[in-house]
């Protein structure tokens, strides 16, 4: 690696030097799924380590380690215990309370440098005692110590507060709602682990579903909810930044640092929002929020301001983007999320930001309508305040916490600004103006819950055994939750809310399929059999009977109805289609028995209502149909002209482009390649099977225009979003479904989307 003025570059997985990406895999945010002693203390160590811009550059900074209650200690007399991260691990403590007052604190465990540490325990726990809050300045030299301390007192007094979903900690509800709706909805840019009960971690790189994804090592895994111990997001995954030379190597041994080369990859791809696999860190001193690395003489580091005009992106082959096309809307003053001032992002470029999100600066500048002179930043990381929606939006939330106290003398009305810090992005900033319709008040209000009990009851009069295990299991989250805010309802806000979600899980029900529903009709295959029962075998060539009896004996074996319907209707069409692709028997047409002269390259022969065209030495192209009013067409793997065998390798412009009666198409397993057009407007055309897994090309307009398209199954797994032209899947049905192999479902939806499709398609693994 190239050294850069004696510095190092580096991405930080979390943070580090020009050319590496690091990440911050000892700070730890809330943990979800179990309730932790350390929540409150470590999300703040998150915020501040993780280069939070508002804590370096504003006054947040003095509140580094904000006091929980400020002295006012509403507890029973008693001793209560914390721990929070030092230097060197875990600091444990002991607050003893009596009437409302910090009486002592002890050290319980730590395992920081002795010196350090007691230079951090006699100047801290004097501070605190004499102030009677944990608002105190940390001991110079000795800061990490210090604000372990700082933070395990927090943790300590804080205890009582951590269930409660509305409380006034470091994190607030939307981390319950990451939890309880999918833990691959709640890491786009951070760093996330998985504890299960069987003592296994699972440090996760991205999801591939709900609950599957690849980990940090490049393995596969998958859990099930009920498995899980705890889950702890921990800070930004990727901040660029510059380290000397000389302390790298320390450096790398406090932090996981990402060098320049190597592939970052994240995120979950859902309707709007995308993953990324295959990006590779290329970090320089104009990448856009590089930090500048310092080691302090106790041996821990302190990040300065991150650079944010830099016009690199820090990822290779990729120009620093801007976001586009993203409407704000400033929402009316609700709080169903616990939050006193929201903002929502949406518009076409949301999901493209959102997805590489990594945190949120608030500035508020009061009555300055100028945005001259700010008077309080919030930083904010996605995952605690910043919730992302497949469909919706960026939903964004301040929320009276330790994190955001308003200036003295404000309210929030007034001016303030946002700013997105996305992943290859320049810095997105929106201005926008807070009324006071916009805030919510701290006002004592009557709540009533009748209907959400009504809801509730309505929920557990239904049977489970009725209902699909995924519309159940979709209940019961919404279940849980309306549960939760009837023991402890916080606003009529969170009641409606949570009566609305029920209700809407309720009407959701999918009612599980009866032995009755699902008897298996097999009179269209027993038709089809009888079809092809009538036909005279020496009537066609011996290879398309053979190809007839193979698809007959199969259909034979399933009229005793005892199969699945998919499997039956599936064999119909195999039967159909080889009736379909029977070559006559005669001289007059090209696909006798009878060796003649081989065609030649260019000649154009029709065989059954096809015509070919001669591309190769024992390859053809479909060229053209023979008859304008086909109503079926299916495209073997193989033709036979002049007695010869020829691989149809590929579909031509305008093939079947016109044909108005053409309603089903079967391709066979050879065909690489459909070209521009080549169904383009056949209206009556429903269905589509291409049973090649090596098409690795769908021409321009391909199948527009094809308005009551609406099955579509393709076996390939080689297309590639330039494979697949422009406008290839353009007014076909609405909510067509499209079949694919498993592992392209995600990559498949956002290709044929992006080629026309419209926003309603289904793609199903088949």
């Amino acid at each position: 690696m190239k050294n850069i003025s004696g510095i190092v570059p580096v991405i930080l997985a979390a943070v580090v030097g020009i050319g590496a990406v690091v990440s911050l895999s000892d700070y730890t945010a809330p943990v979800y799924g179990s309730e932790s002693e350390d929540e409150l203390t470590e999300t703040e160590t998150i915020i501040e380590s993780a280069g939070m811009e508002s804590v370096e550059e504003t006054e947040v900074e003095n509140t580094e380690a904000a006091a929980v209650l400020d002295g006012a200690f509403d507890l029973a007399d008693g001793t209560y215990e914390g721990s929070a991260n030092g230097f060197s691990g875990k600091i444990k403590v002991s607050v003893v309370i009596k009437n409302q007052t910090i009486r002592s604190i002890n050290i319980l465990s730590n395992s920081d440098d002795e010196a350090f540490f007691n230079r951090a325990k006699e100047g801290v726990t004097a501070s605190i005692l004499a102030k009677q809050s944990t608002d105190v300045d940390t001991v110079s030299g000795a800061t990490y110590s210090s604000r372990g301390i700082i933070n395990a007192v927090n943790a300590g007094v804080s205890v009582c507060l951590c269930s409660a979903e509305l409380d006034m900690g470091a994190f607030d509800t939307v981390s319950r709602a990451t939890t309880n709706h999918g833990l691959h909805r709640g890491s786009y840019q951070c760093t996330s682990e998985i504890t299960k009960k069987d003592g296994t971690k699972l440090k996760v790189a991205y999801y591939t579903g709900a609950a599957t994804g690849v980990l940090t090592n490049g393995e596969t895994f998958s859990y099930d909810k009920n498995e899980i111990e705890s889950y702890v997001v921990t800070g930004l995954k990727y901040v660029p930044v510059k380290v000397k030379t000389e302390d790298y190597e320390a450096f790398k041994a406090a932090y996981t640092v990402v060098e320049n080369g190597s592939t970052l990859s994240g995120g979950f791809s859902e309707e709007n929002l995308k993953n990324y696999t295959d990006l590779v860190a290329e970090v320089t001193e104009n990448t856009n929020g590089l930090k500048t690395v310092t080691q302090n003489e106790d041996g821990s580091f302190s990040f300065a301001a991150r650079v944010n005009n830099g016009t690199d992106s820090g990822i290779k082959d990729a120009a620093l983007k801007t976001a586009e096309n993203i409407t704000t809307t400033v929402k009316e003053a609700n709080g169903s999320y616990g939050e006193f001032l929201r903002v929502d992002l949406t518009g076409e470029g949301y999901g493209a930001l959102g997805a590489d999100m990594q945190a949120v600066e608030w500035t508020y500048y009061g009555s300055d309508s100028t945005y001259t002179d700010p008077l309080q930043s919030y930083g904010t990381k996605f995952a605690s305040d910043n919730w992302m929606h497949k469909a919706q939006g960026i939903q964004l939330g301040l929320t009276d916490s330790l994190r955001c106290k308003l200036p003295a003398g404000t309210d929030g009305t007034g001016y303030w600004t946002i700013t997105v810090y996305a992943l290859g992005y320049n810095d997105y900033t929106v201005k926008f103006k807070v009324t006071d319709a916009n805030i919510v008040k701290d006002e004592e209000e009557t709540v009533d819950t009748t209907a959400l009990e009504a809801a509730i009851k309505s929920a557990e009069n239904l049977t489970e055994s009725d209902y699909t295990a995924a519309s159940w299991s979709d209940l019961c989250v919404e279940l849980k939750e309306a549960k939760d805010e009837l023991a402890a309802p916080h606003t009529q806000s969170t009641v409606d809310e949570a009566t609305e979600h029920l209700n809407a899980a309720i009407k959701a029900l999918v009612k599980a399929e009866t032995k009755e529903e699902t008897k298996t009709d097999v009179t269209k295959l027993n038709a089809v059999i009888e079809k092809a029962e009538a036909l005279k075998q020496s009537d066609y060539t011996a290879e398309s009977w053979k190809n007839l009896q193979t698809a007959l004996d199969a259909a034979k074996k399933l009229t005793d109805a005892t199969a699945e319907q998919t499997v039956v209707d599936q064999a119909a069409s195999d039967l159909e289609t080889a009736i379909l692709a029977l070559v006559k028997a005669d001289t007059e047409n090209t696909g006798t028995t009878d060796k003649k002269k081989k065609p030649a390259v260019g000649t154009v022969k029709t065989v059954g209502q096809i015509k070919y065209k001669v591309t190769g030495k024992n390859t053809v192209t479909v060229n053209k149909y023979a008859k304008k009013n086909i109503t079926k067409a299916s495209i073997p793997a193989t033709v036979k002209i002049n007695g010869y065998t020829f691989k149809v390798t590929a579909i031509a412009d305008s093939a079947f482009s016109g044909c108005s009666k053409l309603t089903k198409v079967t391709v066979g397993s050879n065909v690489k390649a459909i070209g521009n057009k080549s169904f383009y407007k056949c209206t009556k055309l429903t269905t589509f099977t291409a049973s090649s897994t090596g098409l690795n090309k769908i021409g321009k307009e391909a199948f527009s225009g094809d308005k009551k398209l609406a099955n579509i199954t393709l076996k390939t797994t080689k297309l590639k979003k330039s494979g697949v032209g422009k406008d290839a899947f353009k007014n076909i049905k609405k909510n067509a479904t499209f079949k694919v192999p498993a592992k392209k479902v995600s990559d498949y939806k956002a290709i044929f989307k992006s080629k026309g499709a419209g926003k309603n398609i289904k793609i199903k693994k088949l």
